[in-house]
């Protein structure tokens, strides 16, 4: 019988979390700021050297690796191209020792990618992220090949995510000085979106800075299946409406409860990444 709170027997040691200080930055190829801002978001897949940098144009700035995206909305009228920012991208380029690098080629359609519609929207405390993706993977209850871990919205529904890239993501925004951002939902097989609190419906104008977020998907849903996703009994979740740690199949009697604890972990599923690779891959125009 599922009933093990195993959230209660994971040591305080584990949920513990170091102090994030804001960074100053400025919209400069050059800026250290700026390229620790965005350093874990280029890709560091040198097939794909126009996403191996940050793309500076007239909306801002924006790098993606596929799976994850982050737009910053400050420009440099001056600037504009795709620039290395990390030291990968120099070696990768053959311009190690040169202050700045400009890659060749097109950057992809970012705005083209953009969901049109949010249909849910979650207000979270950024700690509450980084104390729920934290705890998880130092403890390693998420598959290491994935590292997934699961959100619940809007009641019911439920949609898998890479904890280490919420966790980046998470911690982005803590850089960036804020402490609250709102998590916005279509489906649990499309993007989510992630701005500062009350900036979600900016996104589409690209008038704030903001993050999109690739969702996990099991193998045995098809991406245009019309059921919800529901997770297997055991599977961990974040519960974005109460911000409590829940465990599916045992959930019910936690709420009743008013317990904040998270159950034993389940079997783990065989899962798919879905990322921007398969957008591009249907509409190639767009790279």
């Amino acid at each position: 019988k599922l009933s093990t709170n195993l959230w209660n027997l994971i040591p305080d040691e584990y949920k513990k979390l170091r102090t994030i200080k804001t960074i100053e930055w400025n919209a400069d190829p050059t800026d250290k700021g700026l390229q620790q801002l965005v350093e874990d978001f280029v890709s560091r897949d040198e097939l794909r050297p126009n996403m191996m940098g940050a793309n500076f144009d007239g909306n801002g700035i924006v790098a993606t690796n596929a799976h994850k995206l982050i737009f910053l909305n400050k420009i440099r009228p001056k600037k504009k191209g795709i620039y290395c920012l990390t030291k990968f991208c120099f070696k990768a380029l053959g311009k190690e020792g040169q202050e700045e690098a400009i890659i060749q080629g097109k950057f992809p359609d970012y705005a083209a990618i953009l969901p049109k519609d949010v249909n849910i929207t979650h207000t979270v405390n950024t700690d509450k992220l980084l104390l729920f993706c934290n705890t998880l993977l130092k403890v390693g209850m998420t598959s290491k090949q994935e590292h997934k871990g699961i959100l619940r919205y809007d009641g019911e529904q439920y949609i898998g995510i890479n904890l280490s890239n919420l966790l980046s993501s998470a911690e982005t925004f803590a850089r960036l000085g804020y402490s609250q951002v709102d998590l916005g939902f279509i489906r649990y097989n499309k993007p989510i979106l992630i701005a500062p609190h009350g900036r979600i419906n900016d996104i589409a104008s690209l008038t704030t800075a903001f993050i999109l977020l690739m969702p996990i998907v099991p193998d045995d849903y098809h991406i245009d299946k019309t059921n919800d996703y529901q997770p297997d009994r055991g599977d961990i979740f974040l519960d974005l409406e109460s911000q409590n740690v829940l465990t599916y199949g045992i959930q019910q009697i936690q709420e009743n409860n008013t317990e904040k604890i998270m159950g034993s972990f389940g079997k783990v599923n065989t899962l798919a990444l879905l990322t921007g690779d398969e957008w591009f891959k249907q509409h190639p125009e767009k790279i």
